[in-house]
């Protein structure tokens, strides 16, 4: 709701001293299918300075114009595509969505930020399985796309949600201490793979 929203930035901005941070107006959804989604990045770039911000998308909304508008923020820090093949059938089995489409809205990205008028880093991104598929979606990107970067990230089971094959844990400490995750409703969770909140310090809705 606006109003939680306009809580939760009331609250940052009750914070004296702050340091630079960024900002992600998403989690594990399509931020651009908002129709709030540019005014609420217009709104953190007037009350937050310091504040940078990141996306994550599907690809599938971002046209010229969207994108244009998207042009039309400062602070950007990146936009995330996920990907995630680049092989028709598998890339339409994982994502469920049409690989010529995606294609198109790839091919605008690539030559608006060729061509200057998209400044922000612009991610290309799947998740890896370590499989040679791994290195030929990198150079995928290289060869179709030279103007945006492929990204492969590590896979995890989602805390047990998704059962499947992952790396061995780092010996470093989570970044996610550094960062507050907020699910519609308003609970705090722990990070982008606590999907119902459950391992979040509190409940902003809550006041807390």
């Amino acid at each position: 709701p606006d109003s939680l929203i306009g809580k939760i930035f009331d609250d940052i901005a009750s914070i004296p001293q702050r340091p630079p941070f960024e900002v992600q107006l998403s989690r594990v959804n399509e931020p651009f299918l908002d129709s709030r989604i540019y005014d609420l990045s217009s709104e953190v770039e007037r009350r937050f300075p310091e504040a940078s911000q990141a996306f994550f998308s599907n690809a599938t909304p971002l046209n010229e114009k969207n994108l244009l508008r998207l042009a039309g923020l400062q602070r950007v820090a990146y936009l995330n595509l996920s990907v995630n093949d680049h092989r028709q059938s598998e890339y339409e089995a994982v994502m469920r969505l049409p690989f010529e489409r995606t294609l198109e809205r790839l091919a605008v990205s690539n030559r608006m930020k060729a061509e200057g008028a998209l400044r922000v880093q612009i991610y290309l991104s799947r998740v890896g399985d370590g499989s040679a598929a791994d290195a030929e979606f990198l150079e995928w990107v290289r060869v179709e796309f030279p103007a945006l970067s492929g990204l492969v990230t590590q896979r995890c089971d989602w805390i047990n949600t998704v059962v499947t094959t992952t790396g061995s844990v780092p010996n470093a400490g989570c970044r996610q201490w550094f960062q507050l995750h907020f699910l519609a409703n308003g609970r705090n969770a722990f990070c982008c793979i606590d999907a119902n909140g459950l391992h979040g310090a509190a409940s902003a809705a809550e006041g807390h």
